[in-house]
Order: C-alpha cells, then structure tokens, then sequence
C-alpha cells in the first residue's frame, strides 16, 4: 500500500510541476493575497513554437502562389497573343482571297464597250450563254494572234469580227443586269469557253460554213457552236 501512495504522490507532484504549481506558490500567494502564476514563461515558449512553423509553412505557400501568378498570367497573355494573330493572319489570307485581279486589263472604256457586244450577241439569253460570249473575247485578249485589249478585239477588222457592230445593234441596246453581272464574273475568272476563240449562230454554223471548214468544232450552248482555231 505505501508502495501505490508513493507512486501517486509522484505523479501528482509531477502534474503539479508540469503546471507550474507548488505547495509554496499556493501558500506565497495565500500570504500576498495575488494569483498564483499557473502557467511557466519557459512553458509558453515551448508551446508558441510549433504555431509559428505553421505560419511559415503557409506564408511559404503563398509566396509560392504569388510568385506563380505572373508566370501564369504571362503564359495567359502569351496564348492570347498567339490566338490574336492566328485570327488576324486568317482574316487577312480572308481579305486577300477577296481582292483577286481581273483576268485581263479593263479600263471604263473597255468595259463600257464590253457589255455592249454582249448584250447584243446574247440578247435574252441566261447568264451563262452571256458568260461564254465574254469568255470568247477574254480569250481573243490573252492570245498573241488578237489585239490586247478588249476594244481592239471588238473592233477588229472595222468590226468585222462581230455581227453586232456591223449592223449597228452594238450601239443601240439597253444593258441589262445579267449582262453585267456575266460579264464581271467573266472577268473574276468564270470560264466555260474550253479556250474558244469564236462562236456562231447555229443556223450559220453548219457543215458548210467558213466556221465548219476553218475551225475546231467544241460544243454548243444557248443557240450558238463554239470554236477555236
């Protein structure tokens, strides 16, 4: 028995020194009437130290954070850079597919001269028979064996070289929308001509014709056969 109450001395000796308490510092403060001092300044100090690692740890964690962020937000600018001009160099090959050339040289006299020799040579025909009878001057333009410009080719030999201009229906006829319209995607590029260089009426253009003997046949559209030489 003495043996357990010894034990349980020690430990409620030990309990009282881990706290900061003693017989004679309950009695001092008896005598002094003040509060005894529960808790050793050695004892704070130990038990502030693990709470200051945990600041550390977490002002670490945010200096990291912030130390990332500009990187971060270059990298943001950089993938933003990067998409603004993929846009801008998509729109500007956009623009550049738009502003295509024309095909031959045009000026306002040549284009006024233009759609009318194809107004008169398909008069109430469909935009495409107009396109063909634009295609075949276009043609005549880029070949070395005809003038170089679109008047030259019209007027030819004193106009011989198209009906219209000789009977006088060149100078005569109302220019219609589809005329126009025909004759600028003739000279953006719209080509159905397979190269021909003339073309004729088909009640003219028969196996005895000068067309027939002096040239190679290609196809027919929109009442007229189409050649070239």
């Amino acid at each position: 028995m003495s043996g357990m109450n010894s034990k349980l001395s020690a430990v409620i000796a030990a309990v009282m020194v881990f706290a900061g308490v003693t017989t004679e510092g309950f009695t001092e403060a008896a005598d002094n009437n003040t509060e005894p001092q529960v808790v050793a300044e050695a004892e704070i100090d130990d038990i502030s130290e693990p709470v200051e690692e945990v600041v550390e740890v977490r002002d670490e964690y945010i200096f990291r954070v912030m130390s990332a962020s500009p990187a971060i937000e270059e990298t943001t600018t950089a993938d933003n850079t990067q998409e603004e001009t993929q846009t801008t160099e998509a729109e500007t090959e956009t623009e550049t597919e738009t502003v295509q050339a024309m095909v031959v040289p045009c000026t306002d006299n040549d284009y006024n001269n233009f759609l009318r020799i194809v107004e008169a040579e398909a008069t109430g025909g469909d935009i495409k028979s107009k396109i063909l009878v634009a295609d075949v001057i276009i043609n005549r333009v880029r070949r070395s064996d005809f003038p170089n410009t679109i008047t030259d080719v019209i007027f030819q030999g004193n106009g011989q070289q198209f009906q219209p201009v000789m009977d006088g229906r060149f100078y005569t006829v109302n220019v219609t929308g589809t005329t126009v319209e025909a004759v600028d995607r003739a000279l953006y590029g719209e080509d159905y001509s397979q190269g021909a260089t003339f073309f004729a009426a088909k009640s003219s253009a028969g196996a005895g014709s000068w067309h027939a003997r002096a040239l190679t046949r290609l196809f027919e559209y929109g009442g007229h056969v189409y050649f070239i030489n």
